[in-house]
């Protein structure tokens, strides 16, 4: 899918908005290397989280042969594509843009905190920016993301009557942690893992405000997203 200015324009609104959010509430921004073959990720790491590929690996693009030749062992995708057959511009493609966090906490509860405050983040966004309304909560343990504790949602009506999962906070626990060796020492000088959260908006809220504020004449934008 090729995003043309327009729709580029919204993107980059979007964009703005959370860089200056993230900020406030102190994250900051990092760049991670979009895929080429010296920035794969080899099957085996990813297996290391077994709940979590159990969920995605379905959706996993893999890379099999490189050079001619056939590899020892598959390679995962580093930037964002899927397998997508039901493919719809913005809503469902093989690749999409997106901003996610991810954080690191020293207990739970610190943790949990994080997940709430950052759907907060995406449902003032929703409301106050983009001026659609959204339902915010915690997914069923169907809806969860693999191998994590808790997801939490804003879901948005669109107008064919379903459900547009606008943006997802995740309180992960300590399952990738584990999985990954990933330890801080605490105050009395101890090894613990770590309880992480990961959190994201994408390109796929584009398709939600053209379904929310377009119609079959047309799409008609307020002041906010022309900024």
């Amino acid at each position: 899918m090729v995003t043309r200015p327009y729709g580029y324009a919204i993107w980059e609104a979007i964009q703005d908005y959370s860089k200056v959010k993230y900020k406030k509430t102190g994250h900051s921004n990092a760049y991670f290397p979009q895929a080429c073959f010296v920035g794969l990720y080899q099957y085996s790491f990813i297996e290391k989280e077994a709940s979590h590929v159990e969920g995605f690996s379905p959706e996993l693009a893999l890379v099999t042969i490189t050079g001619g030749k056939e590899l020892e062992e598959k390679l995962v995708w580093v930037n964002v594509t899927r397998s997508e057959m039901r493919k719809k511009p913005f809503a469902r493609t093989l690749e999409f843009l997106w901003q996610e966090g991810h954080t690191a906490h020293a207990n739970p509860e610190e943790a949990e905190n994080e997940a709430l405050q950052m759907i907060d983040v995406y449902t003032k966004f929703a409301y106050e920016q983009a001026a659609i309304p959204v339902i915010t909560g915690r997914k069923s343990k169907l809806g969860t993301l693999a191998g994590a504790d808790r997801t939490y949602t804003i879901e948005a009506m669109m107008g064919d009557q379903k459900a547009s999962q606008a943006g997802t906070s995740h309180s992960l626990g300590q399952s990738f942690s584990w999985a990954f060796g990933t330890q801080f020492m605490d105050e009395i000088g101890e090894r613990q893992h770590v309880w992480q959260t990961s959190w994201a908006i994408s390109t796929c809220f584009v398709g939600g405000i053209i379904m929310t504020h377009g119609d079959d004449s047309g799409l008609m934008l307020h002041q906010n997203l022309h900024q």
